[in-house]
C-alpha cells in the first residue's frame, strides 16, 4: 500500500516551475528563463528609450537589454535569442549588435557565471576551470574544462539543435 501512494504522490507532485520573458528589438527577440519557482520577471523602461529585462531568483539571475542584447547571468539562468530554450539548459549568448550570436556555456550545469564587457563575453564556472570566451569581432576565442562554445543557430549549436537532413 506505501508504494502505491508514495507512487501517487510522485506522480501527483508539480514539476519545477519556470519564470521568463522576452523583449524584443531590431527583429530579434531575446528570451530570459530562470528555472525556479521562486524566480520573478521584470521590464522596465530605461531613460534613454531602451527596455531591460530581468529575471531573478535568491541565486540566480540573467538580464537583457533592447541595446545591448544579453547581458550578465549566474546560476540555473538563461538568455537567448529568437527561440526560446527548454529551462534545462544552462547557455548564455553573446549577441552582437551586426546579428551574430554566440552560445557560452561552463557545461557543467548550474554553476555559470557569465560576464558581458565591451563585445566580449566569458562564463566561467566558479572553481575558473571551465569557461567559454568570445567576443563579437573574432568570434568564438577559448574554452576549456567542460566550458562550450559555438555559433548559434548551426548544427549542433546549442547541443541539442541537430539539423535533420529531411
Amino acid at each position: 500500500m506505501r508504494t502505491y501512494v508514495l507512487l501517487f504522490l510522485l506522480v501527483m507532485a508539480p514539476a519545477v516551475q519556470s519564470a521568463d520573458t522576452s523583449i524584443s528589438a531590431d527583429d530579434r527577440n531575446f528570451y530570459l528563463r530562470v528555472n525556479s519557482k521562486d524566480a520573478i520577471c521584470e521590464i522596465r523602461k530605461l531613460s534613454d528609450g531602451t527596455s531591460e529585462a530581468t529575471c531573478s531568483d535568491s541565486s540566480s539571475y540573467v538580464a537583457a537589454s533592447t541595446r545591448d542584447g544579453c547581458l550578465d547571468s549566474r546560476g540555473v539562468a538563461y538568455c537567448g535569442t529568437d527561440v526560446p530554450r527548454d529551462a534545462a539548459l544552462l547557455f548564455n549568448q553573446l549577441t552582437c549588435r551586426e546579428g551574430s550570436s554566440y552560445y557560452l556555456s561552463t557545461g557543467i550545469g548550474p554553476d555559470n557565471n557569465c560576464e558581458l564587457s565591451n563585445g566580449w563575453k566569458r562564463c566561467e564556472s566558479t572553481d575558473g576551470k571551465n569557461y567559454a570566451e568570445a567576443d563579437c569581432e573574432r568570434g568564438c576565442l577559448v574554452a576549456a574544462g567542460g566550458g562550450i562554445c559555438c555559433i548559434a543557430g548551426t548544427e549542433g549549436c546549442p547541443p541539442g539543435n541537430e539539423v535533420s537532413s529531411e
